[in-house]
Order: structure tokens, then C-alpha cells, then sequence
């Protein structure tokens, strides 16, 4: 950007200088002189070619003027050049430089998310990911795009990537074959389609979720693309739940919007070194301990959950149950070290470990 900066300033003095010297020809030049003739010599003037063909400088203040003008055209030329030069190439040094850095800050990335294209729907998922503290990386078609977002947003991850379609080249870069979910918002549901197609290939594991004008895609596509969201659908829902239940969305809307910390329902999974594994929820307590409230317990069944909305104290934490709560992303944090095997459960001193 410092570059660009600096080129469009030194085009604007190099406009500003024609300008000016295509006043000096005019009314130096004699009463005959037209402003067509006077632009033509201030360009003769600064490509060098001269006086041959122009008549200018039979008089003394026509040569003082001619050299004093030409002097300044040399240095503007000069400085042009140097402007052009360092926006091209340190364009593609910056470029370079920070595919290094966003590849390195990949490389340790493990089940995190990848955002594919940023229209209008990206911009609040990453808004709200960020917020949330929750691993993910971001790749765009437009160079605007980058700047405008790691403006926005300090150390995020995000790579410009100007082809028309992704290769395999982006996937490697942004670990596809690691992640768990890739959003897809290009615009376009051909664009989507088909990269939603590529990623499949890549991971079939992986969840994909896509924006889409249209309310459902075709069978063929659905068996690749987990969930596809209308926007306009979901805009209606919300309408018509603000019609029907408005203090129910105005409690939603104070807990995303909460000025005195970020408040959200959160899902932690229980994985198989955390100390949660065993104890009961009455044991970890966790109102007490870590202030969350425990919403539902999803329990690992046959392939699939089997959901309880109504948890006990006396239900026991197990391997691969799915504990949904309700609090500050900062108690969610501790919680999800706790299903990890980060830290102990009896390491953690009731109330003192939690602002």
C-alpha cells in the first residue's frame, strides 16, 4: 500500500508539472501559440526530444525558462521511474514475504476451518470467528479483500489467491486434508459447486457448508456439500421469529452483542486424556467452577448422539460426549482445555482460575 501511495503521488506531480508547463509555453511562447501547441511542447519537453521542431527559445527568458523546466522534467522523470519500479517490485516482494508468514502460522494449524471467498455472508463469519477465538484461515480472489481484512483484523490468516478456480497449489497451503470444516461464500453457485467438489476429493471426511441463492442444491451436490444456507431464508426466519418470539431473539441478540465480555452456547467435545472423563456434572460444577451453564449433553450412540436437554448432576462425563454450555468465550476456553487433557480438573481451584 506505501508503494502504491507513493506512485499515485508522484503521477499527480508529474500532472501537476505539464500542467504547468503548458501555461509557461502558452504565454511565453507568443500571442500565436495555442494550448494544443503548448501541451505538445511540454511533452517534447519531458521525453527528452527537445526543441528542434517547436520554435521555442529564440529569446533570453524562452531558454531561461526552457532549462529551468527541463531540469525539473529530468528529476520528475527520474523519480517516476523509481516510483514504478518499487510498486511492481516490492508488490511482489510483499506478496511473496507473506505467503512465507501465512505459511508458516499454518503449519501447526489441526482441525481448524478454511473460509473460501468473501461476498457478503464471509465477513460475519469471520467477524464472529475471530471474536470467538476459534482456529480458522481465510483464502480470497481480490488483493482489496486482504488488505481491507488484515487491517481489520490483527494476525489473521488469509491468503490472496487470484485464479479462477482453486488448485491444488491453495489446498496444500491451507491444509484441507487437516480441517473440519470449509466455508464456501464465492458468489457464485457454480464457483461453489465446483469447489466444493475439489475439496470432497481432498477430504471426504471434511464438512463443507455453502452460501447459495437457491434453497437446495441437486442430489448429486448435496451428497458433497453437508449444509447449503439462503440467505434470504434465514433473513425471513429471523423476521418472522422477531414477529412470534421477539424476546427470545432480543436474549440472543444481547448475548452476541454483550459490551462487557463476548457470550456465547459453545459445544465442547470430550476428548480421551481429559481429567472430565468419569466424574459426574455435580462433581466438576460447573455454575462454581467455571461458570458456564450446561444446556445439553449430547452422549456418543451407535454412530451417532443421543441428546439429553435436561442433564443431570448426577450424569457422568465420558470419552467423545458433546457438552453444549452457555457463557463468556474465556470460560469456554478453560472448558475446552479441560475436554483436550490440557490441564487437570483438580489443578483448578473453584473461582480462582475464573474472573
Amino acid at each position: 500500500m506505501e508503494a502504491k501511495r507513493q506512485l499515485t503521488i508522484v503521477l499527480l506531480c508529474l500532472l501537476l508539472i505539464i500542467i504547468l508547463g503548458a501555461i509557461g509555453y502558452k504565454y511565453l511562447g507568443g500571442e500565436d501559440r495555442s494550448w494544443i501547441d503548448a501541451f505538445y511542447h511540454t511533452i517534447l519537453t519531458i521525453s527528452s526530444i527537445g526543441y528542434t521542431d517547436t520554435g521555442f527559445g529564440s529569446t533570453q527568458i524562452q531558454k531561461f525558462y526552457g532549462t529551468i523546466f527541463m531540469t525539473i522534467c529530468l528529476v520528475a522523470l527520474a523519480i517516476t521511474a523509481a516510483a514504478f519500479v518499487s510498486f511492481f517490485v516490492q508488490s511482489r516482494i510483499n506478496r511473496a514475504v507473506w505467503e512465507v508468514i501465512m505459511t508458516i502460522k499454518m503449519t501447526f494449524k489441526r482441525e481448524h476451518h478454511i473460509i473460501f471467498g468473501v461476498n457478503h455472508v464471509a465477513p460475519h463469519i469471520i467477524n464472529e470467528f475471530y471474536k470467538t477465538k476459534t482456529s480458522f484461515c481465510v483464502v480470497t480472489y481480490t488483493e482489496g479483500t486482504l488488505t481491507e481484512l488484515t487491517s481489520k483484523y490483527k494476525g489473521l490468516i488469509i491468503f490472496h489467491y487470484p485464479k479462477r478456480y482453486f488448485t491444488d497449489e491453495i489446498f496444500e497451503k491451507v491444509k484441507v486434508k487437516d480441517a473440519i470444516t470449509a466455508i464456501i461464500d464465492l458468489g457464485n453457485d457454480e464457483k461453489n459447486h465446483i469447489t466444493a467438489d475439489l475439496i470432497r476429493e481432498k477430504n471426504p471426511k471434511i464438512k463443507i457448508l455453502s452460501v447459495s441463492e437457491e434453497p437446495s442444491y441437486s442430489p448429486i451436490m448435496q451428497k458433497r456439500i453437508n449444509h447449503v444456507v439462503n440467505p434470504h431464508f434465514m433473513c425471513a426466519m429471523r423476521l418472522a421469529s422477531l414477529a412470534k418470539r421477539p424476546s427470545v431473539v432480543n436474549h440472543l441478540d444481547r448475548m452476541i452483542y454483550k459490551k462487557d465480555g463476548i457470550y456465547r452456547v459453545e459445544e465442547v467435545k470430550i476428548k480421551r486424556n481429559s481429567s472430565l472423563i468419569g466424574k459426574t456434572l455435580g462433581e466438576v460444577d460447573f455454575p462454581k467452577r467455571l461458570k458456564l451453564i450446561v444446556i445439553e449433553i449430547m452422549r456418543p450412540i451407535d454412530g451417532g448422539y443421543d441428546s439429553n436437554f435436561l442433564p443431570l448432576t448426577e450424569d457422568t462425563i465420558k470419552e467423545n460426549m458433546i457438552i453444549i454450555v452457555q457463557g463468556e468465550i474465556e470460560n469456554v476456553e478453560i472448558l475446552r482445555d479441560l475436554a483436550d487433557g490440557h490441564i487437570n480438573i483438580d489443578e483448578l481451584q473453584s473461582e480462582k482460575n475464573i474472573s
